[in-house]
């Protein structure tokens, strides 16, 4: 799963205070994937980082605050990926060190390699649910199903489902 878009709405930042809200349709479907024993992995473009908009504590402590929100509703995020890194400059408090084109960054695909190798998972047999072509180009590099979202309450988005439909789809298919 994405994480910006799909399950949560986009946040230029995210720190302790950031919203973690989420769609009580989602948060349903999500724990009926888990109770089937499906795993889910949130694969996550965070830019703001090297942009310097926030830190990786900021980021660690909205996850932390996210993942409670899920464990209420019995929902287990398997692992995430987290790409920091963004190629552009001229951010004032930019870290220049995590200014870099890399691999690990959607749509490159080295996360889905790493999951695939970490646990056995069959990529053809996987999807990847996401709402921008770089979610696309990351599912279709790394040879798996993708599905185009949008949150319930962004209204019509053009050749996309609302994410809890997605994740319906995804438990059917078990």
């Amino acid at each position: 799963l994405d994480l910006d878009g799909t399950i949560l709405e986009n946040q230029e930042s995210k720190t302790k205070n950031s919203n973690v809200e989420i769609s009580p349709r989602i948060l349903s479907e999500l724990s009926t994937i888990c109770q089937l024993n499906i795993p889910i992995f949130i694969v996550t473009n965070q830019p703001g980082i090297a942009k310097g908009f926030f830190t990786w504590d900021d980021f660690n402590q909205f996850r932390c605050r996210l993942e409670s929100t899920l464990s209420v509703h019995n929902v287990h995020i398997s692992r995430w990926y987290v790409c920091p890194h963004h190629p552009d400059s001229g951010y004032p408090k930019e870290i220049y060190n995590l200014k870099k084109l890399c691999e690990c960054r959607k749509p490159g695909n080295k996360f889905a390699r790493d999951a695939a190798e970490d646990y056995l998972i069959d990529l053809e047999l996987s999807t990847m649910i996401g709402d921008t072509e770089a979610d696309a180009g990351f599912a279709r590099t790394s040879g798996m199903q993708f599905i185009k979202v949008h949150l319930d309450h962004d209204g019509f988005q053009n050749q996309s489902i609302n994410t809890w439909v997605a994740l319906q789809r995804v438990a059917e298919v078990k």
